[in-house]
C-alpha cells in the first residue's frame, strides 16, 4: 500500500469520527445512523445494467459531492434531516474509504482509486 492511500485511510478515518461526533453533538438518534449507513450501497445494484453504467452509480453515491450538499443545505436551512442523511452518508463514504473501498475504475468493481479489493495482498 503507497503512502498516499495510508494517509487517504486516515483522513477518511478522521472524516468518518468527525461525521459522527457532529452528528451525536445534534441530538440525533444513534439507532437511525446505523441503521441507514449501508444504505448507500444500494447504487450496487446499479451493475446489473453493466459494468460502466454500475461504476458511474455507485462512484455518484460514493462521492462526497452529495452528501456535502445535503450537510451544506441543512447548516445553511436548519433542515435537521437535511443535515443527519448527509451526515450519514458521509460517514458511510468515509467508512468504505477508511477499509479500502475506493471510487471504482474502468476496469472493474475490484478496482478502485484506493487500490485493487481482493482477498489477497494487493499486488
Amino acid at each position: 500500500m503507497s503512502l498516499a492511500v495510508k494517509y487517504q485511510r486516515v483522513e477518511s478515518l478522521a472524516i468518518l469520527l468527525a461525521a459522527g461526533a457532529f452528528y451525536s453533538s445534534q441530538g440525533f438518534n444513534i439507532l437511525l445512523f446505523f441503521l441507514l449507513l449501508m444504505v448507500v450501497d444500494i447504487s450496487i445494484f446499479a451493475y446489473i445494467w453493466g459494468k460502466n453504467f454500475g461504476n458511474h452509480i455507485y462512484n455518484l453515491f460514493h462521492s462526497y459531492l452529495v452528501p456535502a450538499g445535503l450537510i451544506s443545505a441543512g447548516v445553511i436551512t436548519h433542515h435537521r434531516l437535511l443535515l443527519s442523511l448527509g451526515l450519514i452518508w458521509a460517514a458511510h463514504i468515509a467508512l468504505d474509504r477508511t477499509l479500502g473501498y475506493g471510487l471504482k475504475e474502468d476496469k472493474g468493481f475490484y478496482y478502485t482509486h484506493l487500490g485493487r479489493i481482493s482477498q489477497k495482498k494487493n499486488k
